[in-house]
Parts: C-alpha cells; structure tokens; sequence
C-alpha cells in the first residue's frame, strides 16, 4: 500500500512540471520563423490573385462561347479588341454570332474588377512560337474566317468555335500547338507578342476547344515589368438591329423538271414534287420558310400530309438550312428588278409536295414561300395530253429524254412505244450517233468536271472511252457509218478530233464558228465512210480520209452574209449523193445540196446546183429555201429554229429539232419533227404532206438502222 502510494505521488509530480527557460526560448525562435516562412509564401499568392482571377474568367468566356457555336449551329467568336492593332493589351472581351454575318451581341469589360491587369494573345521572349494556321481544326467545310469576319475587327484577337467544336484563330500565335493568352499586370507588349510583365499567368487554349491554365509562361522567360500598362483597348460596340427587314429571296426551284412558258414545274397525278428556296440575310440571323397552297389541293409531305382530322394542310413552316455559297445558276427576286448576287452564304428551304390523285390534264397549281418580309410564288401544271404521231413511221429512234431532271438517251419506236432506257440511272448522257448497222453507239457522257466522248454496243454492252483520257468541254460527237471513225469537238481549244477509234489515225483541224446563239456542231460522213463533212468559216467542208485531202463544199461567200452552216448530214436519194445542213444562227433552216465526187475519183467532191446562197437573204431567214429531195420545193420554218437533221437508212423520212427562235438547245425541252423525204411540202406541223410534229420532254432524235 505505502509503495503504491508512494508511485501514485510520483507521477503527479511530474505531470505538473513546468518548462525551462532554454525550452520556452527555443519555442518561440521556431515560431518566429515559422511566422516569417508563411508570409512570405502568402504574398505572392495575394498579388496572383486578380491574375489568376481574370484568367479563370477568360476560361469561362472561351468555354462558353463554344457551347453556344455548337448548340445554335453557326460559327460564335470571342474577340479581344487591339484598337486596330493599336492597343495590343485587352482588358475587355466581346462575342461575334450569326451565320452568314456575325453580330456583335454581347461585351464584357474586366477593367472594374481587375484593375491594371490585361491579357494578350501572342508569346513571349524564349517561347517556341510560329503563327498559327488560319484554319486549324474545324470541320465546316466552306467556312473562312477572314471572309466572315467584319473588317472592323481583322486586327483583333479572334477565337472563332464553329458548330463542330473547332476553333478558328485570327492573328494567333502557337506555342506547343496550342493557342497562348498571357494574362498579367504591367504588360508591355506589341500585336501578338509579351515583351515584359508582372505576375504573368497564361491560359493555353487547344484548336479542339480545351483550356489549360498555366502559373507563368510555360516555356521560356517573361521579364519583369517596371514600366506602365501598355495602351490597353477600348471596348467594342454592340450591333444595332434593324429588324424592319431587307431579306433577299430566289426564285423558286422545282424538279422533278422545269416546264414550259409560264410554268416552273409540270406533273403528273400522285407525282412527289421537290420544291426549294434560297435566301439571304445581310445581317446573317436564322430565317423560316413558311410553305403554303392557297387552293389547297395538294399534299404536304410534312409531318404526315395531313392536319390530324383529314383536313389538308394549308401551310407548314420549317427552318432554313444555311450554306456557305449560293449555287450557280439561282435567280434571284428583287422588289426594283435589279440583279442581285448574294456577297455571302445563304439560306436554303426544300420542302415536298405531292400533286394531287385526282389531278386532270392542264390544272395548274401555285405554291406559294414567306421568308420574313419577302415571298416567291410557282405555278405547276399537270400538261395537256402530247400531241401523238399520227401515222408512226417504221422504224427505232435513239432520243434524248428527260428522266427524273437529266437528259438521258433513250430507245423507243416513233410513236413512243417500246421505250428503253440506254443510259445508267442518274447519269446524263446526250447526242447519240450510231454506225450504219446500228451495233455501236457514240456519244458524249455529262460529268461533274465536263464531258467524255465514249463508244458503247447498242446491245447493252460496256461503254469505252475514245477521248483523251479526261473530262474536257467537248461539245459534239459523230460516229462514221463503218464505225471505225469518231470525230468530236473540244470546245475549249477550238479543235475538231477526228481519229479512228483504234487509235491508228488522227486528224485535227482547227474549227472556227460563229457560234451565235449556241453553236449545232456535228461532223457529216459520205455513206461509203470515205469522206468526212465539217463546219468551217461559215461553210461546209470536207476531208478524203483515205488520201487526207481537203476542200470546200459550200461555202458563205458573200461578205454581207453573217450566216454559219451547221451539221452536215450525208444521205442518198433520187439516185443522188446529198448534203443535208442547218443554215443560219438565228431561226435555221434546212439546206440540201448534191455532192459530184470530181473526175468519179475520190480526191475530192464538190456542190452544184446551189447558186441562190451567193446572194443576201432577208434580215430574219425566212426566205431561205429548203429542197429536201432536189425537186425545187420549198418552204420557210416560221418562227422555229430547225437544227440537228437526221435521216432514216432507208432514205425516206427525216427528223430534225425544231424549238423557239434563239432557244437553246443544250437547255429547253424540244419539239421534233418527222418529214417525209419523199413528198415535198409545208412542214410547220400542218396537215400538208406527211410532215408530224410531236411535242414532249425529248430531243435530238437519230433514226436506228
């Protein structure tokens, strides 16, 4: 007990011990450099408080201004002003939206809140720079900044987000392949360059939109500043609206085709009709297309052609696509009549309609587009019933047809019959020639770079190309009889090719044509294949393909006379060789002429019995006489142009384009005629003779062997 007692004393003893004088010295000598070692550390983090502050703002902004490109769809920048490369510090930020023109609709300035800081997009002494690519990451395709942008900010900083995410940079710097803003107090600095500042942080934005916030510059030194600010910029001013209007709409587009006078579409019952609309805004905000029928007959295609309870909708409204160029080829309405060519993007609206079940031949439908303050209207025509050949001659034509809004060629018998589609589907292919046994067929395909000349069995067989291994502007082409010979024109450099097409020989002539309105150029071959007929120096010539000679057939002799001769035709008839041809540039007719092979060799061939041409015909043609058939008849083409003359193997029926004056004929949906060689008469489509006129979406006719 008394030892238990005694430790039990002890202890308390103990507890209750104070500290000596050494231990509370030392104690305090430690606190005291504690104290000074947490000081120090604490004033540097108070004067990169307001760095660090506006750099975490700048953050926020950049982020925020790249969620908005990519929820609105259009391009949103963020500027930082210079003063027009001025003032290369910025203390204030503003934000560019829209889409074909960017509005400034929001400014901040940091001046209140951050007090002698600034920020600049550009590096800084011992930094591992280069200028940064104008377009680095963004996908938009067609989009270019210096083109969107307004000249008033071209020398300012710009971080432009398109609706991808990427961004694209107007006078930027890169350092490690991303995008610096030094953010910091007393900067000295140039357009795109740090020389010195104080308590630098830097903010290094990724081309993908990331941001990394980086204490001091991340490479290399920036100097201490101990100067002044350099000239800091002023805020920018936002866009005042004019919501009063001064949009621009086009004309309205509508395909499958486009019809005839006073009509911008032609259908049939149930037939899907593609309607579409462009637009501009100058100052570049989202535009809605409304889409109306004021007889409500149709069908809207959206949202499932109805309102719900049967009733046919009146009108549906959808917003409009934007596209960074207008395509060619657009017109455009204006209130004064003016041309107008849209300096931007554009808007467009396609939208789809139905004709209606129970539609009838020659009704006529009008659809009607507001966009804001501006309206377009399209009238589209179920056509009257064809005109029909009457007394169908024997025999196949190849035509070309329009399908599905391309000119295609096709097969079928003069009265419409038997139709077989040639071409493959979607590819336009247009003037057809054909050997005399009809096996093989040439013709020009329609790319997206040009036009290939190619050979193809009039049996389906694989097509071949004759040109010289590319697209070019070729303009015409004509298979002899044998088929061993193709001639085509290249448009471009102004040569007639004519070569065997394999490939053993080759003849280029330079073909000079008047070309007004639009040139019918079409090499004319001798039934026996040995001579070859051209348009040359408005005249007719001709090549012996055998001994390479040439000359002239008939020839424009008579300075006064402006007249070119276009696609000569060789045939036989009355016991006769002949040269068929269109003359004139301005409502052609048909000339035909007698061929005489000279001394019954094959050297060369002349013309005769056509004296009247050496004399001035009246101003408009129509006192140029066709002889068909050498019999001395005549007869005018009216108000027609009659061009592309083709005759049957058996030398008895004609067909020829006959379209409008001045209608040109790569273009407009043609009318085209048959003509009995045999009677000679008035062919204008009346009853005379046994000419037809047959009207349709046809054209450019060839007799099939």
């Amino acid at each position: 007990m008394n030892r238990g007692l005694c430790y039990i004393m002890y202890v308390r003893t103990y507890a209750r011990r104070g500290f000596t004088l050494t231990e509370v010295m030392f104690t305090l000598v430690l606190l005291v450099i504690l104290a000074g070692m947490s000081l120090s550390a604490l004033r540097p983090a108070k004067a990169k408080g307001p760095t660090r502050g506006l750099a975490m703002a700048l953050e926020e902004e950049l982020s925020a201004a790249r969620q908005l490109a990519i929820s609105s769809g259009h391009p949103v920048a963020l500027g930082m002003p210079t003063g027009n490369g001025a003032r290369p510090v910025a203390a204030s930020i503003y934000r560019l939206e829209g889409w074909n023109y960017p509005n400034l609709t929001w400014v901040k300035g940091f001046s209140g809140d951050y007090p002698g800081i600034g920020f600049v997009a550009g590096d800084w002494p011992g930094a591992a720079s280069a200028t940064a690519p104008v377009n680095s990451a963004s996908k938009l395709a067609g989009f270019t900044l210096a083109t969107w942008l307004p000249s008033d900010y071209a020398n300012d900083y710009v971080f432009c987000f398109t609706p991808d995410g990427g961004l694209v940079g107007q006078n930027l710097k890169s350092v490690n392949g991303r995008y610096p803003v030094v953010v910091g107090s007393r900067l000295q600095a140039s357009l795109g360059s740090v020389n010195a500042g104080n308590e630098p942080m830097t903010l290094m934005v990724s081309p993908y939109g990331g941001i990394e916030i980086v204490t001091g510059v991340p490479s290399g030194t920036l100097p201490t500043s101990s100067g002044g600010t350099a000239p800091i910029s002023q805020p920018a001013q936002t866009t005042a609206f004019d919501d009063s209007g001064g949009v621009y709409i086009s004309e309205i587009k509508v395909t499958p085709r486009v019809g005839g006078p006073g009509t911008e579409g032609q259908c049939v019952p149930g037939q899907y009709v593609t309607l579409e609309v462009y637009a501009y805004d100058p100052e570049g905000r989202g535009l809605f297309a409304k889409w109306k029928q004021p007889n409500l007959k149709g069908i809207f295609t959206y949202p499932d052609g109805g309102a719900g309870d049967g009733a046919v909708l009146e009108s549906e409204v959808e917003r409009m696509e934007f596209v960074n160029v207008a395509p060619p080829g657009i017109d455009w309405v204006t209130a004064d009549g003016n041309s107008f060519t849209p300096p931007g993007g554009v808007f467009r609206a396609r939208w789809g309609w139905t004709v209606p079940f129970n539609s009838e031949p020659e009704d006529r439908y009008s659809i009607e587009v507001d966009v804001k303050d501006a309206s377009g209207q399209c009238e589209i025509l179920n056509p009257p019933q064809p005109v029909v050949f009457e007394v169908s001659p024997r025999g196949k034509l190849i035509v070309e047809k329009l399908v599905g809004g391309i000119w295609q060629l096709v097969q079928m018998n003069p009265d419409g019959s038997n139709f077989r589609l040639l071409s493959p589907p979607g590819i336009s292919e247009t003037l057809a020639s054909l050997n005399s046994t009809g096996t093989k067929m040439a013709f020009l395909r329609h790319t997206g770079g040009g036009t290939r000349v190619m050979i193809r069995p009039l049996d389906g067989g694989t097509p071949s190309f004759v040109d010289d291994g590319a697209a070019g502007a070729f303009t015409s082409v004509s298979l002899s009889p044998n088929g061993d010979w193709v001639s085509y024109r290249n448009n471009s450099s102004g040569q007639l090719i004519t070569k065997k097409v394999n490939g053993t020989m080759r003849f280029e002539q330079t073909q000079s044509l008047l070309g007004t309105p639009y040139p019918r150029s079409r090499t004319g071959w001798s039934r026996d294949s040995k001579f070859m007929f051209f348009e040359h120096a408005k005249g007719i010539h001709w090549r012996n393909l055998e001994s390479t000679s040439t000359g002239v057939l008939v020839e424009n002799i008579s300075s006064s006379i402006v007249e070119e001769l276009y696609a000569p035709v060789g045939y036989f008839a009355h016991g006769q060789e002949r040269v068929l041809f269109s003359l004139g540039n301005y409502n052609p007719v048909l000339m035909s002429v007698p061929v005489n092979r000279t001394g019954g060799s094959i050297d060369s061939v002349s013309a005769s019995g056509f004296g009247d041409f050496t004399s001035t015909p009246s101003s408009n043609s129509q006192n140029m006489f066709v002889d068909l058939d050498g019999g001395g008849g005549s007869a005018g083409s009216g108000s027609f142009d009659d061009c592309y003359p083709n005759i049957s193997s058996d030398n008895q029926w004609l067909i020829l384009n006959r379209t409008p004056i001045g209608t040109d004929v790569d273009l407009a949906t043609q009318a085209t005629l048959f003509v009995g060689l045999n009677t000679v008469g008035n062919y204008e489509g009346g009853s005379t003779g046994t000419s037809r006129l047959i009207t349709g979406d046809f054209r450019r006719a060839i007799w099939v062997p």
